[in-house]
């Protein structure tokens, strides 16, 4: 009696080792997946900033031509205006 009931502990606990395993096993697939998704976006992260600081220079450039465009633009409208209305026609 006593050797049937330690064999029906042994089995259950086998049982349950081999359930942890699984479940363990499971764990560790899904920490390798959420790795690999996370490397992934890293991946994405580093583009799009890469993308992004691209195009600041782009746009900062951009703003320093419109810049330049206002500072010479209001100095040949004001030498316009200045000059007298019979030198528009020569």
């Amino acid at each position: 009696m006593v050797s049937l009931a330690v064999l029906v502990l042994v089995w259950r606990v086998l049982r349950n080792a081999r359930r942890s395993r699984t479940a363990g096993d499971e764990r560790l697939e899904i920490l390798r997946e959420q790795q690999e998704r996370l490397m992934v976006m890293n991946q994405e992260r580093s583009m799009l900033k890469d993308e992004l600081e691209r195009l600041r220079s782009v746009l900062d450039e951009a703003e320093e031509e419109r810049q330049q465009l206002e500072l010479t633009a209001p100095a040949e409208a004001q030498e316009a205006t200045e000059r007298p209305w019979w030198r528009f026609w020569g």
